[in-house]
């Protein structure tokens, strides 16, 4: 296992970690419209 390959899967393991942090915080702010959405049709 040469250096570089090990950088390459360390780079393609982060990449796909920080994509699905932004997934996430996505989810997040669309369940949280959601909510505000139904908080609205209740008043």
């Amino acid at each position: 296992m040469s250096g570089r390959r090990l950088r390459e899967i360390i780079g393609a393991f982060s990449s796909v970690g920080l994509t699905s942090i932004i997934e996430k915080e996505k989810q997040q702010k669309i369940s949280q419209r959601q909510e505000n959405y139904v908080l609205l049709l209740k008043n």
